[in-house]
């Protein structure tokens, strides 16, 4: 029974004009969103390959420790990763260093 009260949610959205507005935006919306997703996947690929290429044949990159970095572009792998990293934010300084 506890089941059937979630249904109940159905009801709002059958009486409520404006909410069925948006809920159809938002479900338009999903494809053009769905687009974009993959053309910034092939941008970051595409960047990755590029990094590789200039960065990535000069050997492995070094922290100011001396150590091997773990932000590295020798490998398509590791420079996706170290794209996105930086395309994100998250500890972009440590990267340029």
């Amino acid at each position: 029974m506890r089941a059937f009260r979630i249904l109940r949610i159905l009801k709002v959205f059958t009486k409520a004009k404006e909410l069925q507005k948006i809920l159809l935006t938002i479900l338009n919306s999903v494809g053009a969103i769905g687009n974009l997703g993959v053309l910034m996947i092939l941008f970051i690929f595409i960047i990755a390959l590029l990094m590789k290429q200039f960065y990535g044949a000069d050997g492995p990159m070094n922290d100011s420790d001396g150590e091997e970095s773990r932000f590295r572009f020798d490998t398509t792998m590791r420079s996706i990763i170290t794209v996105f990293i930086i395309l994100t934010g998250e500890e972009w300084n440590t990267i340029m260093n």
